[in-house]
């Protein structure tokens, strides 16, 4: 059942809370599955409540999408979505024919015709009727249009602009590629807009203060939220197989119509075991009961196999959960001992077994009550050995169990005598009562007892020793510690792995910590989610907690199970506080999760602008592995993709000014962040990478993604796409950057595979938009197509057309004597023509020697656009700086190669070169020749050879000995450091953690 967590549903047809949900057709979310009768809603108004989805439905399930649902083998066969999310329908009267849910809904396909529904990739299909004259309702709740405030899992501060400020959805979208549309898109009246969750995961951090319309749907062809249980198995039913009816009598009654019917006499039928004695050839089941001469015939939904072989075998004293489903006791408790209105009180309840009788029925003690219960209407609990403490449990602590672990404040009644409070939580100064209400520990060491079973035994998986660490006592902690050192350490643990430490997390009690480390429990324990208790501080935003870990040694790199290091989860809750504390300590910003994302990826992904200017300071030195920006995770996305979806640009200019290189594509789709931020329509941040493309390749611009679309085409396609009524202002802003994209050399030729250029997408005559923009191409294209290299921008936006004749050094063209000289030949560095001469040198004017590389000048500093350039750098030779700006940079602003020299271009000139014309620095130019049109985005061979050295030299330090520093670090020690042989064999102390060394294990790997 939980893999519906997140999904969008709405009332059902056992509906009877009246408008809970604001009405029929509104939407809510699935936040969690109470057990598998019951689950949590929240709904699009911020209404929480339980339901039904076991015997009656209260749900339907609208879209199982954002919940991560997908059939990975179809496609959608009119909108060609691959694969399907959520609900997928087969059409049963055409061959092979699927349509998404969206499509179905939408009237697509022959609405005469029938379709199978498939709720998930695994489950049965089942056939609904044709939609035609089918009741269709509209959706309502948060979608497009509706005002929102914020919701029941709001975390983002004050970016609504206070509470009880408004805002208004304008665009539903994923908030994680794997749940789609579970984010929405809203517009705050103080003029922020953002994205939010309203499903992911089951959150939602929005609440309807006027609904939204949405599309309709079919309402009766919806599965029943519980009804269909992918996880639930298939009963396939053989001879001989024992079977029982554990359905209500009117849900049976429904579900015999057509399979044999139903008679008064199948009464007897109802909670009885019987055998399968034949299946006919409707795959309907005859069964026959025994006491019984007749064989009756039932559909094989409303059987339930009796699997004898997996029912539990309780012993006296086990402790057992009596199922809460009235209904179903009823019929089990026919031949069981009865059913008694007594009974009805102790639904849901946790008893004692006393007694087992021969039949297998068993005696159930509840308080001071005692019934006899057929056993499959209970579940088992634990065993406690222990009778006193079998007792305590059975009588004091009913139902008091919240979540993973027990109330403190309901463990503290037994002992002293004290009823537990109704709905209590857990609180500091309760747990501390139940751990002695004066200074004085030795008097209350008497509660406890001495180190015996009866007090140490584990409730509900969780000790004494556990909640002491929770609050913190010293002395209990150390007390108790002694217990379980007599009665075995594999009960410091709870149920789910968490030891003392996770527990001290847990109550904040950064006091308890040394201590419970004194006491010798290994700092970096892990439960079994795989994470440590630093991981839990994080998680948990406890920034004392954490600071106390680092400082007695935690790792700040472990990695749990599902890959995230502490600094992933201190990125993705916006905690830049902890990131800072963690990067101090030594993590690795290079770790990877099991997405294969690193802590940059996840930073892009959330927009957390102050992550990633703490993860790029200066002082923690990540300028020499660069690459980990460039990093690609296992969708085929860098930081930069991630960043280019972000509707605000401060991500991706921070990226870019830190060195990352926008123009890898994507490997699964080809893009590159200029395909994305075009077609996301995030105008900013597409003028961000417009501006910068001159540094990069000079055809990154043209770039074409899996189905040969270009920026281009992706800016016309928005237009195309967008049906708001701000078409007239999207057309003028897609225009202006049409223009700049242009001027920067985009290429409006450019096909795509379906044979259509940008010029060509301008052409429909019925469109007044595309009228526009065509004529936008058209001046554009005229302007500068006489421009073979793109223009920079001065500072106020405007194309910079002045010559760099405010230097009257710069001379005439030798050529053609009318445009300034503006190329530098390389190797032997001349200047003597232009850009537009230049292309048909082949050897230098000056000394005849065969010219391997040009190097334009652009017109403006790349820092401060307002001069021309005029510093070259040596080696990479590149020209981007006036003389004024040229003082700061240590490494190329392009390349980034360490800058060795810096020349005036005025030294270039044909008197006075010969000192930089030689032969060494000829093939060191020619080593850094530049890679034109690499198809998989790289800029050139030395980033990428920097990239490779950079790795190598960090895997190295890894694996090198650390004495030495010259061998292979072959021998490890206990305390989890290591050496070579011959060094390791010299120490006696560890020479990272100076511990005595206990033992040396060598490695042979």
């Amino acid at each position: 059942m939980n893999i519906f967590v997140g999904a969008r549903v709405c009332r059902g047809r056992d509906w009877k809370w009246g408008r809970q949900d604001s009405g029929d057709g509104h939407l809510g979310t699935v936040r969690s599955f109470e057990s598998n009768e019951e689950v949590v809603i929240v709904w699009d108004n911020g209404t929480a409540a339980n339901y039904r989805c076991c015997g009656q439905f209260d749900l339907r399930v609208y879209d199982s999408a954002p919940a991560g649902i997908q059939h990975s083998e179809a496609m959608c066969d009119n909108c060609r979505q691959q694969p399907i999310c959520g609900i997928r329908w087969k059409c049963a009267d055409c061959h092979n024919y699927d349509l998404c849910s969206t499509c179905y809904h939408g009237d697509k396909h022959h609405l005469r015709h029938r379709f199978y529904r498939i709720c998930t990739s695994d489950a049965p299909r089942r056939l609904v009727e044709a939609r035609r004259k089918c009741k269709r309702i509209p959706t309502r709740g948060l979608l497009p249009g509706a005002r929102v405030v914020r919701g029941f899992d709001w975390q983002w501060e004050d970016q609504d602009g206070g509470k009880g400020r408004k805002g208004k959805i304008t665009e539903i979208q994923n908030w994680n590629p794997s749940s789609p549309q579970s984010g929405a898109y809203v517009l705050w009246d103080t003029g922020e807009r953002n994205l939010y969750r309203i499903c992911y995961n089951g959150m939602s951090d929005l609440k309807c203060v006027s609904d939204g319309k949405g599309p309709a749907y079919y309402r009766d062809h919806l599965p029943a939220l519980g009804e269909t249980n992918p996880a639930r198995p298939i009963n396939t039913f053989s001879i001989g197989d024992q079977v029982t009816v554990m359905l209500a009598p009117e849900i049976v009654h429904s579900l015999q119509h057509g399979h044999g019917g139903w008679t008064d006499a199948m009464s007897e039928c109802l909670g009885a075991e019987g055998r399968v004695v034949g299946i006919d050839e409707d795959s309907d089941i005859l069964v026959q009961y025994e006491n019984s001469r007749n064989q009756w015939t039932f559909n094989p939904a409303v059987l339930t196999k009796r699997n004898t072989s997996s029912r539990v075998k309780f012993s006296k004293n086990d402790l057992v959960k009596i199922s809460p489903d009235p209904v179903k006791v009823k019929l089990l408790q026919k031949g069981h001992g009865e059913w008694t209105d007594q009974m009805s009180k102790l639904l849901g309840k946790i008893g004692k077994i006393v007694e087992i009788f021969s039949d297998k029925d068993v005696k159930v003690q509840v308080t001071t009550k005692e019934f006899v219960f057929n056993p499959l209407v209970l579940e088992f609990i634990a065993n406690f050995k222990g009778t006193e403490c079998a007792r305590v449990v059975c009588n004091r602590l009913q139902s008091r169990v919240s979540k993973n672990w027990l109330c403190a404040g309901c463990l503290s009644a037994p002992f002293f005598n004290r009823p537990p409070r109704a709905g209590c939580s857990v609180e500091k100064p309760t747990a501390r009562w139940l751990l002695g209400r004066s200074n004085n520990w030795d008097s209350e060491r008497l509660v406890f007892g001495s180190p015996s079973s009866v007090f140490f035994d584990q409730i509900f998986g969780h000790n004494p020793l556990l909640f002491a660490a929770y609050v913190g006592h010293s002395e209990a902690i150390d007390f108790f510690y002694k217990i379980s050192s007599v009665q075995g350490r594999n009960k410091i643990f709870d149920l789910a792995g968490d030891g003392p430490l996770h527990y001290a997390v847990y109550g904040a009690s950064e006091a308890g910590i040394p201590k419970i480390l004194d006491s010798g429990f290994e700092i970096n324990s892990r439960n079994s989610n795989g994470q440590t208790a630093l991981h839990l501080s994080v998680i948990r935003e406890s920034v004392t907690v954490a600071r106390k870990l680092l400082e007695c040694g935690a790792a700040p790199t472990l990695r749990d199970a599902q890959g995230s290091s502490p600094l992933h989860y201190a990125v993705a809750g916006h905690r830049d506080d902890l990131v800072a504390i963690l990067m101090m300590n030594g993590a690795d910003p290079a770790v990877k999760d099991s997405n294969g994302m690193n802590v940059f990826h996840l930073a892009a992904q959330k927009g957390s602008i102050g992550a990633l200017q703490v993860l790029l300071d200066e002082k923690f030195d990540l300028a020499s592995r660069v690459w980990i920006l460039d990093e690609v995770c296992d969708s085929g996305q860098t930081a930069i993709h991630y960043a280019s979806m972000q509707p605000n640009e401060e991500c991706l200019e921070i990226l870019l000014i830190a060195g990352a290189n926008p123009t890898i594509a994507s490997e699964n789709t080809r893009e590159t962040a200029l395909h994305i931020t075009s077609s996301k329509a995030n105008f900013a941040s597409l003028r961000i990478l417009l501006k910068k493309s001159t540094l990069y390749e000079d055809n990154w611009i043209n770039f074409a993604d899996l189905k040969g679309n270009t920026m281009l085409h992706n800016l016309i396609f928005h237009i195309e796409n967008d049906t708001s009524s701000r078409s007239s202002t999207l057309v003028s802003s897609v225009g202006s950057l049409i223009q700049l994209a242009i001027t920067h050399g985009a290429d409006i030729t450019i096909e795509n595979e379906a044979g259509k250029s940008a010029f060509d997408l301008c052409s429909d005559p019925n469109s007044k938009d595309a009228f526009k923009l065509k004529r936008i191409l058209e001046r554009a294209h005229q302007k500068f197509a006489k421009q073979e290299k793109p223009l920079r921008k001065t500072s106020n936006n405007a194309i910079s057309t002045t010559p760099l004749n405010n230097h009257s050094q710069i001379k005439m063209c030798e050529v053609c004597t009318e445009n300034q000289i503006d190329v530098i030949m390389l190797p032997c560095n001349h200047m003597f023509c232009c850009t537009t001469c230049s292309l048909r040198i082949k050897k230098c004017m000056v000394c005849k020697e065969l010219v391997d590389d040009k190097i334009t000048i652009p017109k403006l500093c790349y820092l401060c656009e307002e001069t021309p350039p005029t510093i070259q750098f040596t080696p990479c030779f590149h020209v981007l700086l006036c003389q004024s700006c040229s003082s700061t940079p240590k490494s190329c602003i392009k390349c980034r190669i360490p800058i060795m020299s810096k020349t005036s271009i005025f030294s270039c000139s044909q008197s006075s070169n010969q000192e930089i014309n030689n032969a060494s620095l000829a093939q060191s130019i020619r080593t850094l020749s530049i890679t034109k049109n690499n198809p998989k985005g790289s800029t050139n061979t030395d980033l990428a050879l920097r990239t490779l050295q950079g790795k190598y030299q960090e895997l190295r330090d890894r694996v090198i000995c650390v004495i030495c520093l010259d061998n292979v670090m072959n021998m490890v020690f206990l305390c989890g450091h290591g050496s070579c042989q011959m060094c390791g064999d010299r120490c006696s102390d560890c020479p990272i953690c100076r511990k005595r060394i206990e033992r040396k294990i060598l490695l042979y790997c």
